[in-house]
């Protein structure tokens, strides 16, 4: 039931033009900056509890680097060459990198 209420998670970061990644229950939300990640986070934990009536669990929400998440067996690394994140499989060197 919590999986469909979640769509309008999804839509709501759709509508402000949000890059995200979703799965069941879990959300990674991609933002450029520090203060960006505390903004959001503040502002779409409101729209969760509020308009969604769901709770928000403190301890399992956090704002990280991308190189610091595991998020369904990948993580992500810095491409110096194409300047931008990659995925590649946890724990696995850039040579087993998603294309």
């Amino acid at each position: 039931m919590t999986n469909i209420i979640l769509n309008e998670l999804g839509k709501e970061l759709e509508k402000r033009s949000h890059k995200f990644a979703r799965y069941a229950n879990d959300c990674l939300i991609f933002v450029e900056s520090e203060k960006a990640a505390n903004r959001v986070m503040k502002r779409i934990t409101k729209f969760i509890e509020e308009e969604l009536s769901l709770s928000v669990s403190a301890t399992k929400s956090r704002i990280s680097r991308p190189e610091e998440i595991k998020f369904l067996g990948f993580g992500f690394y810095y491409d110096y060459k194409q300047y931008k994140y990659k995925a590649c499989e946890w724990g696995n060197s850039r040579k087993t990198k998603l294309e």
